[in-house]
């Protein structure tokens, strides 16, 4: 199997930068599967409305699960597992703020409120009592709310249902960096073969200290991944 370099999770989605950016989703979208962090909200904060984003439609059709119902996986022994596909409306996020300030000198905190799309699907297996929280948002630029800069970005994260298990990122990729300046996908595997199916153009974060490891490629979506007891899952069909 190929080995991507380490891609640490410091790096993506919460980049070093000088100024410390909290994001608070507070929305019609509250389940949005993305980290959140609610601070303590200061007096007095300056606000700048950074406008409204939307998703290229070439991004969501980008993503082949739309309208499906269910994707099968095989590990090593030909055993099957089941994902569900749970698809949710295009919704509008329509209360996102980022929080900024100078964490190396006093001043007032800056928010940043802005509106954009998001699109959501859920995959859940009963059999590995697993779930993948999978969001396609138009996301402004962190380090520089202003420039009103965006990148289409996707997300997944993992859960185990009906458990305390919180949700952790397994997966970030920007399915169209738009007028970011930079991007923080990792380079593409031209090719990489899992239970002897090779798949072309994939990708895989390899997040230090990542729950279970996931590979996508626009083909096929997940082409792969290890769950929670590091057993690795070929995809087998999607229907």
């Amino acid at each position: 199997m190929n080995k991507l370099s380490r891609f640490p999770l410091s790096t993506i989605p919460l980049f070093p930068f000088l100024f410390l950016l909290i994001l608070t989703l507070f929305s019609a979208c509250s389940d949005d599967d993305e980290m959140m962090v609610i601070p303590m909200e200061p007096e007095g904060n300056q606000s700048i409305d950074i406008g409204d984003y939307s998703i290229n439609q070439s991004s969501l059709e980008s993503i082949p699960y739309l309208d499906k119902s269910q994707i099968v996986f095989i590990d090593s022994t030909d055993k099957e597992t089941i994902f569900e596909i749970e698809e949710s409306d295009l919704l509008l996020n329509s209360g996102a703020t980022f929080f900024k300030y100078n964490v190396f000198e006093e001043g007032d905190t800056v928010e940043y409120p802005y509106t954009s799309q998001v699109k959501r699907l859920v995959l859940s297996s009963d059999s590995l009592n697993l779930r993948l929280d999978l969001s396609l948002t138009a996301r402004p630029y962190y380090p520089d709310p202003e420039s009103r800069n965006v990148a289409d970005i996707m997300n997944i994260f993992c859960g185990v249902p009906d458990t305390t298990f919180s949700s952790v990122q397994v997966f970030y990729h920007e399915t169209d960096q738009r007028t970011y300046p930079s991007t923080w996908n990792p380079e593409v595997l031209d090719e990489i073969t899992f239970h002897g199916r090779t798949f072309t153009d994939v990708f895989n974060n390899d997040f230090i200290d990542a729950k279970l490891q996931v590979y996508w490629n626009y083909e096929f979506g997940i082409v792969a991944f290890t769950d929670l007891t590091d057993n690795l899952w070929r995809f087998k069909d999607l229907e």
